[in-house]
């Protein structure tokens, strides 16, 4: 994932397929040194200003240890709530874990320089990887964190008297959840 801010605007943007294009085509290509240099150039291009302009360029990557590669993806696979989170990059990437993980060595080499250096965000724990990642994101921008006040839940009041219309007057969205559960049943 990279991540380009203009500090002037403080502005954040990013594409999140800029990765899975980058490795994946670096596998799939019998030169790498030139998707490489393909790589390069658009980095370059990015990082090109016109005078007066603070651009920033930040590679991150998730990395997840591998033993807990297999039951993320057979959850992944037996939960039809998460299915759709696993694409066919994922699937393609167990079976070409080295081929992916030796293209994305050889990106981080050409392409991890001062101006636009690559982060490993860890993310065996999710939520902590999010956090982290944010949390990395903001210390490379002109950023003040804002301090939320502290919150108290107030109790509801007293009813005056209202009551809820029935639920068949209202259209709702259909239980496709409840489906796909049901489905998996059987």
């Amino acid at each position: 994932m990279y991540f380009a801010h203009n500090a002037q605007a403080h502005r954040l943007g990013s594409d999140p397929q800029y990765p899975p294009r980058l490795v994946g085509v670096a596998v799939d290509l019998a030169d790498h040194g030139g998707h490489v240099e393909a790589a390069v150039g658009v980095e370059e291009g990015l990082l090109r200003t016109q005078e007066g302009d603070q651009v920033g360029l930040d590679h991150l990557a998730v990395d997840v240890l591998v033993e807990l590669e297999q039951p993320h993806f057979q959850s992944r696979i037996d939960d039809p709530m998460r299915r759709w989170k696993l694409s066919g990059i994922d699937l393609e990437a167990r079976t070409r874990w080295e081929d992916f993980s030796r293209a994305k060595d050889e990106m981080f080499v050409h392409t991890d320089i001062p101006e636009a250096p690559w982060h490993v965000v860890e993310s065996d724990d999710k939520r902590s990887a999010r956090i982290n990642m944010i949390a990395h994101l903001l210390s490379t921008i002109p950023y003040q964190a804002v301090r939320p006040p502290a919150l108290k839940l107030p109790p509801r009041p007293p009813t005056r008297g209202y009551v809820r219309i029935p639920r068949d007057m209202q259209a709702y969205v259909p239980d496709h959840a409840a489906e796909l559960v049901a489905g998996d049943r059987d």
